[in-house]
């Protein structure tokens, strides 16, 4: 979900503060294409890399619930892997 959402939060704060003005003359030319400035592309990366660094978090700190099964201890045991599923 959160790959789907960085973006929009990206591009919202871009257009609300970090479009580039245009004179008319200039702007007719980019036919409603938006261009940032430095700052804002710059704010952009810093937001995806503020998401990217709490998924690091997220991975780091929520417990692993998953079992390990050893395949040294399954074939001691006498069974095959195929016997396992």
């Amino acid at each position: 979900m959160i790959p789907a959402i960085g973006p929009i939060i990206v591009f919202a704060v871009l257009n609300g503060s970090y479009a580039a003005e245009f004179p008319p003359a200039i702007a007719a030319m980019l036919n409603g294409q938006v261009l940032y400035t430095d700052t804002g592309i710059t704010v952009g990366f810093l937001i995806a890399a503020a998401v990217a660094f709490l998924g690091v978090l997220a991975v780091l700190f929520l417990p692993c619930t998953g079992e390990q099964i050893e395949i040294d201890a399954i074939l001691a045991d006498g069974r095959q892997p195929a016997e396992l599923t």
